[in-house]
């Protein structure tokens, strides 16, 4: 969809991705669905990853996936120095474009090396 930058968001469905393209101004792909999103891997040259989470309030399908896919990148061997993870307090990041929804963050750095 986006070529690869040092800054890349993802989001599970691409109305998501494209979403969060136009409000934050981020090349964002979408991967499809949770699973893939759990399986997502930066590739060479991503310093910040940023997931756009689906708040899916009856079962946190969203969120425990961007945790997930989160922690698997930082602790794999990549150039990715820190991950954020964003979502809005309603629905995804097409029901914050059309309404406006509040977003929140969590940003985590990975450890570095010690020397």
């Amino acid at each position: 969809m986006f070529p690869v930058a040092s800054t890349l968001g993802i989001a599970e469905g691409i109305e998501t991705a494209l979403s969060a393209h136009q409000i934050y101004k981020v090349n964002t792909w979408a991967t499809i669905n949770s699973g893939f999103m759990k399986k997502f891997r930066v590739p060479a040259g991503v310093l910040h990853l940023i997931i756009f989470a689906d708040r899916d309030e009856n079962s946190a399908t969203g969120l425990a996936a961007a945790y997930e896919c989160a922690h698997a990148n930082l602790m794999a061997k990549n150039d990715l120095q820190r991950v954020s993870v964003y979502w809005p307090d309603h629905g995804d990041f097409n029901n914050t474009l059309m309404n406006g929804d509040q977003v929140r963050e969590l940003v985590f750095h990975k450890k570095k090396a010690a020397a």
